[in-house]
C-alpha cells in the first residue's frame, strides 16, 4: 500500500474515531402526509458530528468531498442561553440521503468498535431492504421489516440500568452480582 492510501486510510479511522465520539448514526421516524391525506411513516438515515472545535469539522468536510459525500453542513453561532451560561459557536455536519449513507458507512466502517457500528450495520440492512423494494406502487410502502429494523436500534437491547442496580441493591438481589 502506497503512502497515499495508507494515509488516507488513517483519515478514515480518525473520522470513524470522531463520529463515535462526537457524532451519531440513527434512523429516524418522520410522518409522510401523502396526497389522499393519509399519513405514512418514513424511515431517514442519518449520519453526522457537531463540534464546538472548527477545525475537526472542517477536516470531517474534507473526507466527506474526498468521498464524495453530499452533506448538509450547519453553523450555530455563539449565544447566551436562557440560563444565563455562554454557549460556544460549533458547526454540524450530517449525511442523510441512502446512497451518501452507504458511501460514508462503508468507508468509516472498517474503524468502528462501538454501538455505533452496529448503528451502521442495522441502517445498511434497512437500505438492502429498502433498495429491493420497488420505487413506486402498494409494494414500496414501509412493511414490518423496516419497522422492526428501527425497533432494532431503540430497543433495549438487554442492557442492565445502573440506576436500577443501585436502587435495588440488596443482598441477594438479582443485581448484587452486577455491582
Amino acid at each position: 500500500m502506497d503512502n497515499q492510501q495508507e494515509r488516507f486510510d488513517l483519515r478514515l479511522a480518525w473520522l470513524a474515531g470522531i463520529i463515535e465520539g462526537e457524532g451519531w448514526v440513527t434512523l429516524g421516524l418522520v410522518k409522510s402526509l401523502k396526497r389522499d391525506k393519509t399519513i405514512y411513516p418514513a424511515y431517514v438515515p442519518n449520519i453526522g458530528l457537531v463540534n464546538t472545535d472548527l477545525s475537526i469539522v472542517e477536516e470531517s468536510e474534507e473526507i466527506f468531498r474526498l468521498l464524495n459525500v453530499k452533506y448538509r453542513s450547519q453553523l450555530r453561532k455563539a449565544y447566551i442561553g436562557s440560563d444565563g451560561i455562554s454557549r460556544k459557536e460549533k458547526k454540524e455536519i450530517s449525511v442523510a440521503s441512502h446512497e451518501n449513507f452507504m458511501i460514508l458507512a462503508k468507508a468509516i466502517r472498517p474503524y468502528m468498535i462501538g454501538d455505533k457500528k452496529y448503528r451502521v450495520d442495522k441502517i445498511l440492512e434497512f437500505i438492502s431492504l429498502r433498495r429491493s423494494k420497488p420505487k413506486r406502487g402498494k409494494d414500496s410502502r414501509y412493511g414490518q421489516e423496516e419497522h422492526d429494523i428501527y425497533l432494532s436500534l431503540y430497543s433495549y437491547k438487554g442492557k442492565v440500568d445502573k440506576s436500577k442496580i443501585l436502587n435495588d441493591y440488596t443482598p441477594g438481589s438479582q443485581y448484587s452480582d452486577k455491582i
